[in-house]
């Protein structure tokens, strides 16, 4: 359920901006929004499987629309603002 004080999207600055290797796009920002469900569900079935990080990271990328492997490269700063904003969808008012 989504907190009363979460805002719909967030977009977040990269300290550091990360490339994905294989077409050579660098991503400077994240535009995060509200999961849908199915991406709610994979986060849940990820954390059993690769972890409480990595599972996030995953959502991260999925909600983002970007490719997971190059947020391995970014601040753990800009993880954990991703990481508060989308759990705020998972918390209760």
């Amino acid at each position: 359920m989504m907190n009363e004080k979460q805002t719909e999207e967030l977009v977040v600055t990269l300290k550091r901006p990360v490339k994905d290797p294989d077409t050579r796009t660098e991503f400077r920002e994240l535009r995060l929004k509200e999961p849908v469900l199915f991406q709610a569900e994979d986060f849940h079935r990820n954390t059993a499987s690769l972890g409480a990080m990595a599972a996030m990271r995953e959502l991260i990328a999925a909600v983002a629309g970007v490719p997971s492997a190059p947020l391995k490269f970014m601040a753990v700063s800009d993880y954990k603002k991703c990481e508060r904003f989308l759990t705020g969808f998972f918390l209760e008012a």
